[in-house]
């Protein structure tokens, strides 16, 4: 028997209430990041749906630094956060049980786009051993661009411990050098692209973050060892979001300033003019252990541990 075209609209009117229905709820998960190029994989994976894809119901909250997103993770107001290797190192040693699920960015020597120690290009200051006595700017003392510098001082036969430190926010460090109000900076690229270039009133004299390692991991995505212990199953979503969202954003340059630019509300084509990092999720013992071991040289924590031990088993399954 043919149905009419009135039972075909009542069919159709349960179905849709049946399927939307069908539908299975959405997992919240409460990230936390800090709103920079480096910690932008989340903004894409909204973008793309993969999120919504992956069963999640997302929720972004921007921070301004490591140590707000780890509290908030120990604390339970977030599930999954954005911080560097030193300060889980710290935290660790406070006995917070946090973990690494997923890296963010690396440092390479090849392509280094901060720790870059830059002077004025008259000033009669080449290396290392020429800046004792003198000032110098970090965005942080004690966090990995202070760390870092005083590595390469140390390690290139000066005492770190006789250069007066100054903490300058990265964009005012080039303007402090060329006004000699200070006499070095280690800065990040982003805020002095021809730095080095001929003619540039800034001269490079070294890159602090090769006297760590030529390729180490900077900064990852977290969570508390309990929340993955619960929810095994999301931190594998997560992981899988993530690495999705990488391989999109370092493939697609161009679509990814645009997503950044929009999440950041600054104009794309300044974006596009600055070094950018190329995401990286992959986790391994021995790109975590070298800032683990600055944060030890240094007197941050007692004494380095092995990184497996903020290393989620998640990230290495």
């Amino acid at each position: 028997m043919k149905r009419g075209p009135v039972l075909a609209l009542t069919l159709g009117a349960f179905a849709a209430p049946l399927a939307a229905r069908a539908q299975p709820a959405r997992t919240p998960l409460r990230i936390g990041l800090i709103p920079t190029d480096v910690a932008a994989q989340p903004f894409y994976a909204r973008e793309l749906g993969l999120f919504e894809k992956a069963g999640f119901d997302v929720e972004l909250t921007p921070l301004t630094n490591g140590a707000s997103i780890m509290s908030a993770v120990t604390g339970g107001s977030l599930d999954v956060g954005f911080a560097n290797v030193v300060a889980l190192s710290t935290a660790h040693e406070r006995g917070l049980t946090l973990s690494f699920l997923s890296a963010s960015n690396y440092y390479s020597a090849k392509d280094a786009t901060t720790g870059i120690v830059v002077v004025d290009r008259d000033a009669p200051i080449h290396g290392p051993r020429d800046l004792e006595g003198k000032s110098l700017a970090v965005s942080g003392l004690a966090e990995i661009a202070g760390l870092s510098v005083r590595n390469w001082i140390d390690a290139g036969g000066g005492d770190s411990s006789k250069v007066k430190f100054v903490e300058l926010p990265f964009p005012a460090m080039p303007d402090a050098v060329r006004a000699k109000r200070i006499d070095a900076a280690s800065i990040n690229r982003a805020f002095a692209p021809t730095a080095g270039a001929p003619g540039d009133p800034l001269r490079v004299v070294g890159q602090a973050y090769d006297s760590v390692a030529t390729r180490w991991m900077i900064s990852g995505w977290l969570a508390s060892n309990d929340w993955v212990a619960k929810h095994p199953d999301d931190a594998r979503r997560f992981l899988s979001v993530m690495r999705e969202a990488t391989r999109w954003a370092n493939a697609n340059r161009h679509d990814a300033a645009q997503v950044l630019a929009t999440n950041l509300k600054q104009d794309v084509a300044k974006i596009e003019a600055l070094p950018r990092v190329e995401y990286q999720t992959a986790l391994t013992p021995q790109l975590v252990q070298p800032g683990i071991n600055l944060t030890a040289k240094y007197g941050l924590i007692k004494a380095a541990f092995p990184a497996q031990d903020i290393i989620s088993p998640v990230a290495r399954s």
